[in-house]
Protein backbone atom coordinates (compact mmCIF):
# COMPACT_ATOMS: atom_id res chain seq x y z
CA UNK A 1 0.00 0.00 0.00
CA UNK A 2 1.51 3.27 -0.57
CA UNK A 3 1.97 6.26 1.89
CA UNK A 4 0.00 9.02 1.06
CA UNK A 5 1.55 12.04 -1.10
CA UNK A 6 3.12 15.04 1.11
CA UNK A 7 2.43 18.14 -1.25
CA UNK A 8 4.37 21.27 0.05
CA UNK A 9 2.15 24.19 0.62
CA UNK A 10 2.94 26.71 -2.40
CA UNK A 11 3.02 30.17 -0.71
CA UNK A 12 1.81 33.53 -2.43
CA UNK A 13 4.19 36.14 -2.35
CA UNK A 14 3.66 38.20 0.40
CA UNK A 15 2.90 41.81 -0.94
CA UNK A 16 4.59 44.64 1.01
CA UNK A 17 2.52 48.21 0.80
CA UNK A 18 5.59 50.70 0.04
CA UNK A 19 5.27 54.20 1.36
CA UNK A 20 5.40 56.73 -1.44
CA UNK A 21 7.72 58.72 0.30
CA UNK A 22 11.51 56.96 0.24
CA UNK A 23 13.42 55.30 2.92
CA UNK A 24 16.62 53.60 4.02
CA UNK A 25 14.05 50.57 4.66
CA UNK A 26 13.37 49.92 1.69
CA UNK A 27 15.60 52.24 -1.27
CA UNK A 28 18.53 53.18 -2.78
CA UNK A 29 19.89 57.22 -2.49
CA UNK A 30 20.79 58.22 -5.48
CA UNK A 31 21.78 61.60 -4.54
CA UNK A 32 21.63 64.05 -1.70
CA UNK A 33 19.65 67.76 -3.14
CA UNK A 34 20.00 69.92 0.15
CA UNK A 35 20.24 69.80 3.47
CA UNK A 36 18.83 71.36 6.82
CA UNK A 37 19.22 71.84 10.35
CA UNK A 38 16.26 70.81 12.20
CA UNK A 39 16.20 72.83 15.33
CA UNK A 40 13.51 70.09 17.30
CA UNK A 41 15.30 67.12 16.15
CA UNK A 42 18.26 68.41 18.65
CA UNK A 43 19.98 70.16 15.80
CA UNK A 44 19.96 66.88 14.02
CA UNK A 45 20.82 67.95 9.77
CA UNK A 46 18.27 66.65 7.16
CA UNK A 47 18.90 65.96 4.26
CA UNK A 48 16.59 65.67 1.62
CA UNK A 49 17.71 62.53 -0.58
CA UNK A 50 16.66 61.28 -4.03
CA UNK A 51 15.71 58.02 -4.36
CA UNK A 52 16.11 55.04 -7.30
CA UNK A 53 13.17 53.31 -8.92
CA UNK A 54 12.10 50.35 -6.82
CA UNK A 55 11.46 46.73 -8.22
CA UNK A 56 8.20 47.56 -9.47
CA UNK A 57 9.75 50.43 -11.65
CA UNK A 58 8.28 52.95 -9.16
CA UNK A 59 9.65 55.92 -7.87
CA UNK A 60 10.25 56.70 -4.80
CA UNK A 61 9.38 60.48 -3.96
CA UNK A 62 12.28 62.98 -2.36
CA UNK A 63 12.13 62.44 1.52
CA UNK A 64 14.43 63.58 4.74
CA UNK A 65 17.02 61.10 6.38
CA UNK A 66 19.39 62.35 9.03
CA UNK A 67 22.62 62.59 8.06
CA UNK A 68 23.67 60.23 10.94
CA UNK A 69 21.24 57.71 9.52
CA UNK A 70 23.50 58.39 5.93
CA UNK A 71 26.61 58.30 7.42
CA UNK A 72 26.20 54.50 8.29
CA UNK A 73 24.44 53.30 5.54
CA UNK A 74 26.40 55.36 2.52
CA UNK A 75 28.83 57.35 3.58
CA UNK A 76 30.50 57.99 -0.04
CA UNK A 77 27.13 59.73 -0.83
CA UNK A 78 27.31 62.44 2.37
CA UNK A 79 30.85 63.12 1.43
CA UNK A 80 30.12 63.69 -2.07
CA UNK A 81 27.44 65.93 -1.10
CA UNK A 82 29.79 67.87 1.18
CA UNK A 83 32.43 67.79 -1.20
CA UNK A 84 29.90 69.69 -4.04
CA UNK A 85 29.42 72.17 -1.47
CA UNK A 86 32.77 73.36 -0.95
CA UNK A 87 33.83 76.42 -2.03
CA UNK A 88 37.53 77.91 -1.95
CA UNK A 89 38.69 81.67 -1.53
CA UNK A 90 39.88 82.47 -5.26
CA UNK A 91 43.66 82.97 -4.89
CA UNK A 92 44.68 86.69 -6.35
CA UNK A 93 47.27 86.90 -9.47
CA UNK A 94 49.25 90.27 -9.32
CA UNK A 95 47.69 91.67 -7.14
CA UNK A 96 44.15 91.36 -8.44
Amino acid sequence: MKSPTKYKKETEPVEIKLPKEGSLEYDTPISIIDAKQHKDLHDQILCLVEWSERKDASKPENSYCTNKELKKKFPMLLCEFYESRLKFPQKKVNGK
